[in-house]
């Protein structure tokens, strides 16, 4: 699984400045979240969670991965 913020946020159509007033923090701090992807805390997935009204497990993205026929080189294919 993959910690997948910005889509998340696309998805329910909340703004990054929007989640920053909700959050009392920068706008900064959320691309800073954002960034960190699968290095966030569940701690931080439960607030940015609480402030946008979107459920935690809509953060989380399932990746499964392939490995190429021709070149033998790993595949990331996500599915949201």
């Amino acid at each position: 699984m993959k910690i997948d913020i910005k889509t998340a946020l696309k998805a329910h159509k909340i703004g990054i400045n929007t989640l920053a007033e909700r959050m009392g923090i920068t706008k900064q701090s959320v691309h800073y979240f954002i960034n960190q992807g699968d290095k966030n805390s569940f701690d931080t997935i439960k607030r940015i969670s609480e402030a946008s009204g979107i459920p935690e497990e809509d953060f989380f993205v399932e990746t499964k991965h392939h490995v190429c026929p021709h070149c033998g080189k790993e595949l990331h294919i996500e599915i949201k």
